[in-house]
């Protein structure tokens, strides 16, 4: 079609890198024709960088379903998950589902990867206390009583927010 590609230069650095620490790396991409990505993704020479692709055309919020699809491929939570995109509406859209994201602005750099490496670790760390927290029946008293004692009346809800909310990181 005489369009002329060209790969972020930092890509292939950041995909080298993950892989050698063991992270599953995986493309979910809204594309016209799963041939040509394919084939853009073996001239890149990225194919043996990537261990799964969910690649197909869809509409608005397809990335659900390649979310979904790539839950039940690599057996990993959404919790687990983190996500590049430059993009807002996706980055937004794949948040609600639960996965970390990182909204990049001139594609995947090993800045950007280091950025959202450490939103993902910030992420981790808030679960693991707040799990900690709630699972000390003292302190969710402690929660309970000191929330009973505001001016407004006991609010049973707040308990049951909490526990929500750690169960989404769980």
């Amino acid at each position: 079609s005489g369009k002329r590609l060209a790969l972020y230069p930092e890509v292939p650095v950041v995909l080298k890198a993950l892989r050698s620490c063991g992270v599953a790396v995986a493309v979910a991409s809204n594309a016209p024709s799963r041939a040509t990505a394919e084939q853009l993704l073996r001239l890149f020479g990225l194919a043996d960088l990537i261990d799964h692709s969910e690649i197909f055309y869809g509409e608005k919020g397809c990335k659900h379903a390649h979310f979904q699809r790539l839950r039940k491929t690599l057996t990993c939570s959404f919790r687990n998950m983190l996500f590049f995109d430059d993009m807002p509406r996706n980055v937004r859209d794949v948040e609600k589902l639960g996965c970390c994201t990182h909204l990049v602005k001139r594609g995947l750099a090993v800045a950007e990867l280091l950025a959202g490496l450490r939103e993902y670790q910030m992420r981790q760390s808030a679960a693991t206390g707040l799990r900690l927290f709630l699972d000390n029946p003292k302190r969710a008293k402690h929660v309970a009583e000191h929330h009973s004692s505001v001016p407004n009346g006991p609010d049973i809800q707040a308990e049951q927010q909490l526990q929500l909310q750690a169960n989404a990181f769980s």
